[in-house]
C-alpha cells in the first residue's frame, strides 16, 4: 500500500525535525528559529517555542519536553532575533535552556541511545558550501554529567540518525556521499561497521525504522522517501513531487501515522503507513 499524504501544516518556513508528542507532533522551522506543534486534523501549525538560531532535529524528552539540535543559524539564515550558538537545547515547561554548548560545528539530528545518552550528528558547513566537503562528527551526550563523547570524526555531512531494532546498531546518513553507514556496539565501544546502503535517488536526511525492520529515509533533493529492507536492499521509492523532504517520524497512538517535513511550501505531510513505526528509545529517568 502506497501512503496517501495529506497536508497538516503549511507556510511554516524551512520545516524539519518532526517528533511525536501526545496528540500530535512538534517540528522545527530552521529559518524562523521556531518550534511548532500541530495535530493530524490539518488545523495547521501553532507556535510551541522560539529557540533562536536554527533549530534542526528534535528528540522527545520526558513529559512534553523536547531536545533540540541547535545549529546556531549556520545552515540557512534565520529570522529570529534571539541569539543561539551551536548547542543542544531543552524546551519544556515554557522555557528554553542550553544543556550542552562547546566547540560544536552545527548539531543536526539527535536520538536517545540504549546507554541513556543523547546521540547527535554534527556536520561542518552546509551541503552547498563553497569550501567543499568538510568532515563532521557524531557525539554522545550524557545529560546527567554534561560530558560529551566524540564517537566518530570524519564523515562528510553526517545528518539523520536512527537506532535499529535491538539498539546495538546506529544508522547514520552521510549526506554528501549519498549513503547510510552503520556504527555497531562492541566490547571495545562503538565502531564503524560499514555501509548499509547507497541511495538510488536524492541525498539522505532524516530517518526512522518501522516494526518490520525497514528503514525509511527522507531523500531531500530527490523529492522522495526511500524505504530500505533490513539487508539494505531498496524496498520502495515514494515520490512526493516538489517537496525537498528533510525528515520523518512515525506518530499517533499506535505509531502508524507517517509524518514528513517538506520545506517547499513550509509544509508537514501525514499518511497512514502499512506498518507501525519502531518505538524510539525514551529518555531515561533521572
Amino acid at each position: 500500500m502506497r501512503p496517501e499524504f495529506r497536508e497538516i501544516a503549511a507556510g511554516a518556513g524551512f520545516t524539519e525535525g518532526p517528533v511525536a508528542v501526545p496528540g500530535g507532533i512538534v517540528f522545527t522551522s530552521i529559518n524562523r528559529g521556531m518550534l511548532y506543534r500541530c495535530t493530524f486534523g490539518g488545523a495547521g501549525a501553532v507556535p510551541f517555542a522560539e529557540t533562536g538560531g536554527g533549530p534542526n532535529g528534535l528528540a522527545a524528552g520526558a513529559g512534553m519536553a523536547v531536545y533540540v539540535a541547535q545549529n546556531g543559524g549556520r545552515v540557512v539564515p534565520t529570522r529570529s532575533a534571539l541569539p543561539a550558538r551551536p548547542s543542544i537545547q531543552r524546551v519544556g515547561g515554557g522555557s528554553v535552556e542550553v544543556v550542552s554548548e562547546r566547540a560544536y560545528h552545527a548539531p543536526n539530528d539527535l536520538a536517545f541511545g540504549p546507554d541513556g545518552r543523547l546521540w547527535f550528528t554534527d556536520p561542518s558547513g552546509s551541503t552547498k558550501s563553497a569550501a567543499g566537503p568538510q568532515p563532521g562528527r557524531v557525539w554522545a551526550l550524557d545529560l546527567s554529567t554534561g560530558e560529551a563523547e566524540l564517537i566518530l570524526d570524519g564523515p562528510l555531512h553526517p545528518n539523520g540518525l536512527a537506532f535499529g531494532p535491538g539498539g546495538d546498531i546506529l544508522y547514520v546518513a552521510e549526506t554528501l556521499r549519498r549513503r547510510i553507514f552503520r556504527l555497531r556496539q562492541t566490547a571495545e565501544g562503538w565502531r564503524h561497521d560499514g555501509i548499509f546502503a547507497e541511495l538510488p535517488r536524492g541525498e539522505p536526511d532524516g530517518m526512522a525504522f518501522d516494526t518490520a525492520g525497514r528503514l525509511w529515509c527522507a531523500g531531500s533533493d530527490g523529492d522522495c522517501i526511500i524505504v530500505f529492507e533490513p539487508d539494505g536492499r531498496v524496498a520502495d521509492v515514494i515520490d512526493l513531487g516538489p517537496s525537498f523532504p528533510t525528515n520523518l517520524c512515525f506518530a499517533g497512538p499506535d505509531l502508524a501515522t507517517l509524518v514528513v517535513t517538506v520545506p517547499k511550501g513550509g509544509r508537514v505531510l501525514a499518511a497512514e503507513a502499512d506498518v507501525a513505526g519502531l518505538p524510539l528509545i525514551a529518555e531515561p529517568a533521572r
